[in-house]
Protein backbone atom coordinates (compact mmCIF):
# COMPACT_ATOMS: atom_id res chain seq x y z
CA UNK A 1 0.00 0.00 0.00
CA UNK A 2 1.17 3.57 -1.15
CA UNK A 3 0.01 6.58 -0.05
CA UNK A 4 0.27 10.19 -2.35
CA UNK A 5 0.89 13.28 -1.16
CA UNK A 6 0.23 16.69 -2.71
CA UNK A 7 1.02 20.19 -1.43
CA UNK A 8 2.42 22.87 -3.02
CA UNK A 9 3.93 24.09 0.54
CA UNK A 10 7.47 21.94 0.76
CA UNK A 11 7.93 21.68 4.50
CA UNK A 12 4.01 20.56 4.57
CA UNK A 13 4.50 17.53 2.25
CA UNK A 14 8.00 17.42 4.16
CA UNK A 15 5.82 17.04 7.85
CA UNK A 16 3.24 14.89 6.54
CA UNK A 17 5.49 12.51 4.50
CA UNK A 18 7.86 12.13 7.76
CA UNK A 19 4.45 11.49 10.03
CA UNK A 20 3.47 8.96 7.78
CA UNK A 21 6.81 7.22 7.74
CA UNK A 22 7.33 7.11 11.01
CA UNK A 23 4.01 6.25 12.30
CA UNK A 24 3.17 4.10 9.43
CA UNK A 25 5.67 2.70 7.73
CA UNK A 26 3.69 -0.20 6.15
CA UNK A 27 2.05 2.16 3.93
CA UNK A 28 4.98 3.19 1.79
CA UNK A 29 6.66 4.17 -0.15
CA UNK A 30 5.34 7.88 0.12
CA UNK A 31 4.83 9.54 -3.05
CA UNK A 32 5.16 13.51 -3.59
CA UNK A 33 3.83 15.56 -5.96
CA UNK A 34 4.22 19.88 -5.74
CA UNK A 35 0.92 20.53 -7.89
CA UNK A 36 -2.72 19.36 -9.32
CA UNK A 37 -1.49 18.59 -12.41
CA UNK A 38 1.39 16.44 -11.50
CA UNK A 39 -0.97 14.46 -8.73
CA UNK A 40 -3.27 13.34 -11.66
CA UNK A 41 -0.32 12.34 -13.33
CA UNK A 42 1.40 10.33 -10.47
CA UNK A 43 -1.61 8.74 -9.47
CA UNK A 44 -2.23 7.04 -12.73
CA UNK A 45 1.32 6.31 -12.41
CA UNK A 46 1.58 4.76 -8.92
CA UNK A 47 -2.12 3.85 -8.39
CA UNK A 48 -1.39 4.30 -4.35
CA UNK A 49 -3.76 3.43 -2.11
CA UNK A 50 -4.76 6.98 -0.68
CA UNK A 51 -3.89 10.15 -1.57
CA UNK A 52 -3.92 13.15 0.52
CA UNK A 53 -4.48 16.46 -1.48
CA UNK A 54 -3.62 20.25 -0.62
CA UNK A 55 -6.86 21.79 -1.92
CA UNK A 56 -5.35 25.02 -3.46
CA UNK A 57 -2.72 24.03 -5.44
CA UNK A 58 -0.78 25.47 -8.52
CA UNK A 59 -2.33 23.59 -11.88
CA UNK A 60 -5.63 22.49 -10.82
CA UNK A 61 -6.72 22.74 -7.74
CA UNK A 62 -6.77 19.74 -5.06
CA UNK A 63 -10.72 19.44 -5.76
CA UNK A 64 -10.19 19.46 -9.56
CA UNK A 65 -7.26 16.87 -9.12
CA UNK A 66 -9.66 14.43 -7.24
CA UNK A 67 -12.66 14.69 -9.99
CA UNK A 68 -9.65 13.93 -12.79
CA UNK A 69 -8.20 11.04 -10.55
CA UNK A 70 -12.05 9.85 -9.92
CA UNK A 71 -12.86 9.49 -13.60
CA UNK A 72 -9.79 6.84 -14.12
CA UNK A 73 -9.94 5.33 -10.57
CA UNK A 74 -13.38 5.86 -8.94
CA UNK A 75 -12.74 3.47 -5.81
CA UNK A 76 -9.74 6.37 -5.28
CA UNK A 77 -9.33 6.84 -1.51
CA UNK A 78 -8.96 10.92 -1.03
CA UNK A 79 -8.21 12.76 1.84
CA UNK A 80 -8.25 16.69 1.41
CA UNK A 81 -6.18 19.00 3.44
CA UNK A 82 -5.81 22.98 3.27
CA UNK A 83 -4.67 25.87 5.74
CA UNK A 84 -7.49 27.83 4.46
CA UNK A 85 -10.67 27.97 6.52
CA UNK A 86 -13.10 29.01 4.14
CA UNK A 87 -16.41 27.74 3.02
CA UNK A 88 -16.10 27.86 -0.09
CA UNK A 89 -13.31 25.31 -0.49
CA UNK A 90 -16.33 22.77 1.58
CA UNK A 91 -18.51 24.01 -0.63
CA UNK A 92 -16.78 22.93 -3.64
CA UNK A 93 -15.80 19.13 -2.09
CA UNK A 94 -18.99 18.90 -1.38
CA UNK A 95 -20.17 18.93 -5.50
Amino acid sequence: MSILIADDNRAQRTYLRDLLERNFAHYLPVVEAADGNEVVSLTQQHRPSLCILDIQMPGISGVKAARAIWKVLPEMRIIFWTQFPHEIYITEIRK
